[in-house]
């Protein structure tokens, strides 16, 4: 999966499609065992379970020995229909779920592994003995048309561009980049934008009026760490699905034509983390950075937050994006990368305060329009909406001026299952909120 997100093809893992992958992975797990049986057999290991070698009455000793004995031959039939029966199930529960690139993925790799599967049963004896292969002939039988099919889709779903999908050179194009040049180098921006990618399902957006549409748009990106450990997964992991989630809610954006969306990639209190997930949230974010994509379409990224002991690298790439990106003019992306917002308003109050003492300013007539022009991000629209992911009811120091009157909506799905859809139901339901900012309801 992280291979197809970097190729473009960004597969994001549903609560519901778990067990599909489970059950898709054991049976990978199981061809290659007997795959590799005569191997292990070399080496004195035999790692079928036990409870079903005892079924089939057979011991590693005759494995070992290479006895091919009627049960051995029920036993390596049972097994390989089991792998067998694993692979389908999963292509059964997950096709459908699945956008068309990594369908033929899924497709291709099931179909490899039934033919080795077909080979092994088809070996008889041998099959303890050496390594069955598949025959190369078979094998261009399946890699053939999934490749071409491969070659369809990647010519529908990618610019025509001397660069791969994550901005980085074909290989044999020539380098242009002068000796010493740090690798974060900017990606170059598409010109002109392309437009906003399709969604894996083909669904489209609401039809909401602009009017309606709010301004700004801000997101508590919340549950990633969480929901990777529901799944016995390491946090990392999470964080690596909540970027392919942004990725899809960022697309979503831009087709149904929002000005403003500001995400809460990582706050001043998530330092109390462990030093371990806060380095790998850190490279995961420097990847998804340097990776490109978002850069080619009408996308102005904005960092908020300060500097102060973010690793240089990450510091480097959130500029230099900043820098190749000022000139768009569609959705603007607000990223909050060690932000917090008491920081922010004292950090306001400081500035204010240097300016009274300076002279520069009356303290009995400061206006809120003076203060706020002492934030850091003054120019920021104020927050319509502020949506929170994964259940918890609170804005945990985030954006607390320019929320101040901003529409709260909470969803109880953790972010790495968030899709642009669910973006567009916070839309609809922001449109049928009645907004009053303290004024009195109008009555008839």
């Amino acid at each position: 999966m992280r291979l197809l997100v970097r190729c473009g093809l960004p597969v994001p893992v549903r609560l519901r499609d778990v067990p599909g992958f489970t059950r898709f992975v054991e049976g990978l797990f199981l061809a290659d065992m007997l795959r590799d049986l005569p191997e292990d057999l070399d080496g004195g290991h035999v790692w079928f379970p036990t409870e079903v070698l005892d079924r089939f009455q057979v011991t590693p000793a005759d494995l070992i020995a290479r006895r091919w004995t009627p049960a051995v031959r029920r036993l390596i039939a049972h097994l390989t229909g089991e792998a067998r029966a694993w692979l389908e199930g999963a292509r059964r529960v997950l096709r459908g779920s699945l956008p068309l690139g990594p369908a033929i993925v899924l497709d291709t790799t099931v179909d490899l592994f039934t033919a080795e599967l077909d080979a092994i049963i088809g070996a008889g004896p041998a099959a303890l003995r050496r390594p069955v292969r598949v025959p190369r002939h078979k094998q261009w039988r399946v890699l053939g048309p999934a490749r071409a099919r491969a070659a369809a889709i990647w010519r529908l779903t990618l610019p025509p561009t001397t660069a791969t999908p994550g901005g980085r050179p074909v290989p044999g194009a020539e380098a242009d980049t002068a000796p010493g040049t740090p690798e974060w180098q900017p990606v170059p921006v598409a010109e002109p934008p392309l437009p906003p990618r399709p969604h894996a399902e083909g669904v489209r957006p609401p039809g909401i009026a602009p009017a309606q549409l709010p301004n700004h748009v801000a997101i508590v990106m919340d549950g990633n760490g969480r929901w990777a450990t529901g799944l016995g997964l390491p946090r990392d992991e999470g964080h690596r699905a909540g970027a392919v989630a942004l990725r899809d809610v960022v697309q979503g954006a831009l087709e149904v034509g929002l000005r403003h969306l500001t995400v809460y990639a990582f706050s001043t209190e998530n330092w109390k983390r462990s030093p371990d997930e806060v380095s790998k949230l850190f490279a995961i974010m420097r990847a998804e950075l340097l990776d490109g994509e978002l850069l080619q379409h009408d996308v102005r990224l904005r960092w908020i937050g300060s500097p102060d002991g973010l690793p240089d690298d990450v510091v480097d790439v959130l500029r230099s994006q900043e820098r190749a990106t000022r000139h768009r003019t569609g959705l603007t992306l607000n990223i909050c990368v060690n932000y917090g917002g008491r920081a922010e308003l004292t950090r306001a109050g400081a500035a204010l305060a240097r300016a009274a003492l300076a002279g520069d300013i009356d303290p009995s007539r400061v206006t809120e329009q003076q203060f706020a022009a002492y934030l850091p991000h003054h120019a920021m629209p104020d927050v319509d909406l502020l949506w929170r992911t994964s259940g918890e009811l609170r804005i945990s120091n985030f954006l607390p001026w320019h929320a101040h009157y901003a529409e709260l909506h909470f969803t109880d799905t953790p972010w790495p299952e968030v899709d642009r859809r669910d973006l567009w139901q916070a839309l609809e339901t922001y449109t049928r909120r009645k907004r009053r900012k303290g004024a009195a309801t109008e009555t008839t």
